[in-house]
């Protein structure tokens, strides 16, 4: 079995560094990211909120990072609004 997970390692690593979850885990591993999350006032005040308030504030801020993120793509020439498309060929 050990002759294998020296034969295989390459492979394994390769997996990993293709893989985005490896990649974060390693790095909330790291930097303790996980622990300063839970221990933050802003996320204590978030789960306070009733459910329905969590719910319209979660919304809202979606609503917010996508249309930064429309903002940025529109500066690149793209958007992620299908009204906006080009759908002449």
């Amino acid at each position: 079995m050990k002759i294998l997970k020296i034969i295989f390692w390459p492979l394994i690593m390769l997996k990993n560094i293709l893989d985005h979850n490896w990649w974060s885990e390693k790095i909330i591993d790291k930097t303790k990211l996980d622990e300063k999350v839970e221990q933050s006032r802003f996320v204590a005040w978030k789960n306070k909120l009733p459910q329905p308030y969590k719910l319209i504030f979660e919304i809202c801020i979606f609503v917010v990072i996508v249309y930064i993120a429309e903002i940025f793509f529109n500066m690149l020439g793209v958007s992620m609004l299908p009204w906006k498309w080009d759908w002449s060929w």
